[in-house]
């Protein structure tokens, strides 16, 4: 194990800040023959504190250019002032990795889910809330499924739980025979609609994708996100049998209009304990929903931790700054409940929920729409 400690000098209340890398190695069966790989995690923060925050970033992506604009921003205070939070960098996902070879073979989804335990084990943590993005939210989901004593929330981003279609897969193989790997990439994380509303987003991430990260390694792991099993969990209609068949862990999932995995994230929440998942879908933000849409992200992150019990209330910086309030704010006056979890019944029914805890829909923000969901009797 390599450890390395830096100091990146005080924050903005005089506390010291670290950063401490960590590699965590693992051991995977893969058609009968025993595979090893390295996890590589990065400690932000003070390890001292009471709350522990673990990310896992989506494909092409990695801590920094998936989390790092979202945890920068001054909308997180209160996380960072509550908070030491690890970043698990998926293996040769970091800027600037040495290529894995072609000899490789890429951990599978359920591979690197049965890492994160390790994860834990070597930071001696009993336990945390995770957040994840993309391929990230896929991970945590399995997780989550095998290991809900160590998970004190989970925090998704364009989450799925199905597989890639024969058909589908087949139709982007021919489609993308003569698209270069990036763009196959690019299109992955970002829907049209999005390219065209945000090109100097877009052009960011592509040449980051492309003079950064290493591409080949990258392609590997994108690969196998593809060849990913679906994950059996379902919605029964007995309210006495969602502990059997569905995530037990207090969840938030948040999705913009235009994702990619729009409908995804959708069948996601569908398959979920109502009672414990909260689901805010963004009008006008799309795959970059971390970057695009900063404040609305802080506030639903700060107010699910807040419903967690682990942070004190707090008044979110552009709050005091604008007179539109927010949809976390109008629940919170109105109701005069925490913004996770509230009873309808108090409100009027024009009224909002931060969550669909009482009610089966998804909360579109500033747009009024509600779209209602249909339940699975799978289990």
């Amino acid at each position: 194990m390599v450890l390395e400690m830096r100091n990146l000098g005080s924050g903005e209340n005089g506390n010291t800040q670290f950063n401490q890398d960590e590699s965590v190695e693992f051991s995977y069966d893969y058609n009968g023959v025993l595979h090893s790989a390295k996890l590589k995690v990065i400690q932000r923060g003070d390890a001292t504190k009471k709350n522990t925050i673990i990310t896992v970033h989506n494909v092409g992506l990695n801590a920094f250019s998936n989390f790092g604009p979202l945890l920068s921003s001054e909308y997180m205070e209160p996380v960072a002032n509550n908070y030491c939070i690890y970043h698990i960098i998926l293996p040769g996902q970091e800027d600037g990795a040495k290529p894995l070879g072609a000899q490789f073979v890429y951990p599978s989804m359920d591979h690197l889910a049965d890492a994160v335990p390790k994860v834990l084990q070597q930071l001696n943590l009993k336990r945390a809330v995770f957040m994840g993005d993309g391929a990230g939210s896929n991970i945590l989901i399995r997780f989550a499924i095998k290991n809900p004593t160590l998970v004190d929330g989970l925090i998704l981003v364009n989450s799925t739980v199905s597989v890639v279609g024969n058909l589908s897969w087949l139709g982007e193989k021919i489609a993308n025979f003569n698209t270069p790997v990036s763009d196959q990439l690019m299109h992955y994380r970002f829907s049209p609609n999005e390219m065209e509303a945000r090109p100097h987003l877009f052009e960011s991430h592509r040449q980051h994708l492309v003079n950064v990260m290493n591409l080949d390694n990258v392609s590997q792991f994108f690969a196998e996100f593809e060849r990913r099993t679906q994950i059996p969990i379902y919605r029964p209609y007995d309210p006495n049998m969602l502990d059997t068949c569905t995530l037990r862990v207090q969840t938030l999932v948040m999705v913009g209009d235009d994702s990619p995995f729009v409908e995804d994230t959708i069948e996601v929440n569908s398959r979920l304990n109502p009672q414990k998942t909260h689901l805010l879908k963004m009008a006008d933000a799309g795959g970059m929903l971390l970057e695009e849409e900063l404040f609305k992200v802080s506030e639903a992150v700060v107010f699910f931790l807040q419903g967690l019990g682990q942070i004190p209330s707090v008044i979110m910086k552009r709050l005091q700054t604008t007179n539109r309030p927010s949809v976390v704010n109008v629940v919170q006056e109105q109701a005069k409940l925490s913004a996770v979890g509230w009873d309808a019944t108090t409100a009027s029914s024009n009224e909002k929920s931060f969550n669909n805890r009482d009610q089966d829909e998804v909360i579109a923000v500033n747009s009024g729409e509600r779209m209602p969901l249909m339940q699975e009797n799978l289990c």
